[in-house]
């Protein structure tokens, strides 16, 4: 079998588990007839990253450890450009901190190599459930979907993904169809896996794999199950929430309006509509909306701060 496959890296000031990241790729099923070039690109680390990736790259031909230097910096940029050098005809995304399992290389390949007979010259985007889990790899959800409270049937509605991305970089593996038509990937876009999810999803096929193939490393999780706190901390960190919430939407909306600008030959229409108007949109418009579930979101509490930040924007 000749190799079709190029896993591509993003690292920063990953010394802490980048090596067993890295060594579970290497150890996957069929790592050595199916990937191609393993490449590798660090956006300025001053830990000891790249000590530890020099000794990799060493050690395994297919390993190609590369310097972002271009002048912009950050995950979407730094995925970006590794994917700029792949050459294979499909390609997977490995986050630096988290865990593949055994089989995920050899059963996501066999899926989209048998979707990629269906969907000839089709941008494909083949993705799977991920274990949540501690810093030690210890479980903390067996599911993604069930630790967000979210369906697994989310993906399958173009206007339920413009709003919300369930499609995780680290689950994915996709097609050059796929590639080509999604890079350059706008300054606006959220993150590349979701900007990948939607490109697929528009024009093209997205499908899931129900099955964990991924450990999906929480390095915060001390604070799962902490004890209730008082009225004044609740407080401050529910209005904490509502900020991110609404910085979140905000690059949502410019994120829609990229997409339009890149894809659309007429005017957006849908919930695409809705969120490329946002800021033009007066509070009475904007709350119509919501509450018509024009704009919504999987559970209840984001679609009260989507009520909350609809009607508390300055006209």
């Amino acid at each position: 079998m000749i190799p079709n496959i190029d896993i591509v890296l993003a690292s920063f000031n990953g010394e802490s588990f980048i090596e067993e990241q890295i060594k579970s790729i290497q150890d996957s099923r069929d790592y050595e007839t199916l990937v191609s070039r393993f490449i590798i690109v660090d956006d300025g680390s001053t830990d000891r990253t790249m000590q530890i990736l020099s000794k990799l790259e060493a050690s395994d031909k297919k390993i190609e450890v590369f310097v972002n230097n271009s002048k912009v910096h950050g995950p979407v940029s730094n995925f970006q450009y590794g994917m700029a050098l792949t050459t294979a005809e499909y390609i997977m995304l490995s986050d630096q901190d988290d865990y593949w399992l055994p089989d995920k290389i050899f059963n996501m390949h066999k899926e989209i190599c048998q979707l990629s007979k269906l969907e000839t010259e089709s941008p494909i985007l083949v993705f799977s459930d991920l274990k949540i889990v501690d810093d030690k790899l210890n479980k903390i959800s067996c599911s993604y979907y069930k630790h967000k409270n979210i369906s697994k049937h989310w993906y399958l509605n173009f206007d339920n993904l413009i709003q919300q991305n369930v499609v995780s970089g680290c689950s994915m593996i996709f097609n050059r169809f796929l590639l080509k038509l999604a890079m350059p990937i706008p300054i606006d876009a959220y993150m590349h896996d979701w900007w990948l999810a939607l490109v697929a999803s528009k024009f093209g096929k997205l499908h899931f794999i129900d099955d964990t193939l991924v450990y999906y490393r929480q390095h915060n999780s001390n604070t799962i199950g902490a004890k209730s706190k008082g009225l004044k901390a609740f407080t401050i960190e529910l209005m904490e929430n509502i900020r991110s919430f609404q910085e979140s939407f905000s690059k949502i909306c410019k994120q829609a309006q990229a997409f339009e600008d890149k894809f659309s030959q007429g005017d957006a229409i849908g919930p695409m509509n809705y969120l490329t108007n946002w800021n033009e949109m007066n509070r009475y418009s904007r709350l119509k909306a919501v509450l018509a579930r024009k704009l919504w979101r999987s559970n209840q509490l984001s679609n009260l701060m989507l009520i909350y930040i609809a009607l508390n924007r300055e006209d």
